[in-house]
């Protein structure tokens, strides 16, 4: 099976009708899913990001498209991020991300057996040259003091 008949399989698979002249692309991401939308729109793509669908909804001419974007989004979308070791830090940065305006998010990250090791906090980015922008401003960003010993974490 060739590289292409492949690649147009997958794309089958995560693309469903929406009824009409429309399809979506499945995403289990919100926050993803309104940040394709807004890259759609800055390529001129009218979408819209229907929960009750589980993902972005297009019309179907477009449908080579949103799936070119999509996969470059997914490059760039979590590529500006930054490290915090309790919920101090974490909320100077998502404060200071909140009050520049700035679309941001907030991962757990686990050891393996299930223990909390921290939390990401990422500045999502829908270009590639957002990236650089974004990771420039989290190094400039607050860190805060880590949470004195015996504080609920």
């Amino acid at each position: 099976m060739g590289v292409r008949r492949v690649f147009f399989m997958a794309c089958g698979m995560a693309l469903a009708g929406c009824g009409g002249g429309e399809q979506c692309l499945m995403h289990s991401d919100p926050d993803f899913a309104r940040a394709l939308v807004k890259r759609l729109a800055l390529e001129g793509i009218k979408s819209e990001a229907r929960k009750e669908k589980g993902g972005v909804c297009f019309a179907k001419r477009d449908a080579q498209s949103v799936v070119a974007i999509d996969e470059d989004l997914k490059k760039h979308f979590f590529g500006a991020a930054t490290y915090v070791v309790d919920q101090c830090q974490e909320k100077t940065v998502v404060d200071w991300a909140t009050a520049a305006g700035l679309d941001h998010g907030v991962k757990d990250l686990t050891q393996y057996g299930g223990k909390r090791k921290g939390k990401i906090v990422y500045v999502y980015s829908l270009t590639a040259a957002d990236v650089e922008v974004n990771r420039k401003k989290l190094m400039e960003a607050p860190r805060g003091q880590k949470c004195p010993p015996g504080d609920p974490q």
